[in-house]
């Protein structure tokens, strides 16, 4: 028998950031933990099936379709705002079917990078949330993770004025790529030389592809 301890990683590849947040995390921990944790990781779509799997088709839908605006956006707005996830609702009950199913079977603790998972099944294991952003929507406190993996102490502060406790926050640090993690002193210190220089300064923007008109508005005001 292993004495590994075991993690489920739990995806659900949508939205923009979402499927991404936790793929570093998996990176180190192959990399740098392999002989200590074994990763259990599956996402929602591969443990869903039937009516609930349809249904996360379409939240995968509303997410793409839901930062163009129009009738679908503003159901996007309603879907992403949304509370009953903790509050038990029937459509979240279909949609957490088939995962409770599969942590029933896998009963460990479990990473998740999307606060939706967070109540389906924190009442069957230990849930922890990472965030991996500066912002923190309404949506985002959620009460029953175990802890919330936050890159700053500003997301801290913002999670602690939703009401989460500071012991449930976990400041990591802004998330980097593992591929720049060996090159980032570097690149740091020599953006800093530039930045003290006489030279010309480059200016970037750039879009994540999360374009709300809303977000819009304020890149360009």
């Amino acid at each position: 028998m292993s004495d590994k301890a075991i993690l489920n990683i739990l995806y659900t590849n949508i939205g923009r950031g979402h499927p991404y947040y936790l793929d570093g995390v998996v990176n180190r921990l192959e990399k740098s933990h392999s002989n200590k944790i074994k990763l259990n990781i599956k996402d929602v779509f591969e443990v869903s099936s039937g009516i609930p799997l349809g249904l996360w088709r379409v939240i995968r839908y509303l997410y793409g379709a839901g930062s163009q605006g129009g009738a679908i956006g503003k159901f996007y707005e309603i879907l992403r705002s949304t509370r009953g996830a903790e509050s038990g609702g029937i459509l979240t009950g279909l949609l957490a079917r088939d995962i409770c199913d599969f942590i029933k079977h896998n009963p460990h603790p479990t990473l998740v990078a999307h606060p939706l998972l967070v109540p389906m099944i924190s009442g069957l294991v230990p849930v922890y949330y990472q965030h991996g952003e500066h912002a923190v929507p309404p949506e985002a406190a959620v009460m029953t993770a175990r802890k919330i993996i936050v890159p700053t102490g500003q997301a801290a502060d913002k999670f602690m004025g939703r009401g989460i406790p500071e012991k449930n926050l976990l400041i990591s640090g802004l998330c980097i790529e593992n591929e720049l993690i060996d090159i980032s002193e570097t690149v740091y210190d020599n953006r800093i030389r530039r930045i003290n220089s006489n030279k010309i300064l480059t200016g970037a923007f750039f879009s994540s592809g999360a374009e709300p008109k809303k977000h819009i508005d304020k890149i360009i005001a």
